[in-house]
């Protein structure tokens, strides 16, 4: 029996089937379907998908790169940590990543450029105040906004950087879960506050401001997710906790 969508959204539609059965296994990790440090078997996995092992050698390389499991040569890997300790590093490393993205963008982006990154800005304000209880969609059109600033930034490495901590696919879309726990908290006024305020600090060129905007952006986001994860007893918080 497998756990693929039978009719996938237009998201999945372009993902191969490893990325679609590591999206999937990021999931249960991420909802404690699976124990820290439990083995995931090649076999038992390819039975539960419908496909062969090489999927799921695959998916597993990918979910490894994306720090869900950790493996050695010639062993079944092994599930890691996501408790709050750990994913709020990634947020933390994420936000200083993307600071370096706004800074860069106030430095060399267009005009034109900068000018689009404002529009998404508005249209994400517009589609909240039409409807703010669609937290799924209001994070789609949020990482619209970071993919325009990224275009201004003219910064290919610094992007490269960003897909591999917390900003690829697997964790944007495994993440939706947590997203629509949250909903009650959505603090979309105040999130998009900060962005108009990191548009305009792009637009201005001010370097300094929209890093601080950037970063103040991630750690909004991870304020409103926290709770949502498993605080391990004996761990202290990171410098995006309160």
């Amino acid at each position: 029996m497998t756990d693929l969508p039978s009719q996938p959204t237009s998201e999945l539609i372009t993902m191969t089937i490893p990325e679609q059965i590591a999206v999937q296994l990021a999931k249960d990790i991420l909802n404690g379907v699976f124990e820290v440090g439990q083995k995931l078997s090649e076999y038992a996995l390819a039975e539960r998908f419908g496909v062969s092992r090489g999927p799921i050698r695959d998916a597993m390389e990918l979910l490894e790169r994306n720090a869900f499991v950790r493996s050695k040569p010639r062993h079944s890997a092994r599930v890691n940590s996501t408790d709050r300790y750990e994913v709020e590093q990634l947020f933390e490393v994420r936000g200083r990543v993307l600071g370096l993205a706004a800074r860069y963008a106030a430095r060399n982006g267009s005009v034109t450029e900068k000018q689009m990154l404002c529009s998404v800005v508005d249209q994400i304000e517009a589609r909240h105040k039409a409807d703010p209880t669609d937290s799924v969609q209001f994070f789609l059109e949020i990482q619209r906004a970071w993919t325009c600033l990224f275009k201004c930034s003219h910064a290919r490495t610094i992007a490269h950087v960003n897909a591999s901590i917390a900003g690829s696919a697997i964790w944007q879309m495994a993440i939706r879960d947590r997203i629509e726990q949250s909903i009650s908290t959505l603090p979309g006024t105040k999130m998009i506050a900060i962005w108009k305020k990191l548009a305009a600090a792009v637009t201005a060129g001010d370097e300094d401001e929209a890093e601080m905007a950037a970063r103040a952006v991630t750690a909004s986001t991870w304020s409103m997710l926290r709770d949502t994860f498993p605080e391990e007893a004996g761990r202290s918080r990171t410098a995006t906790g309160e």
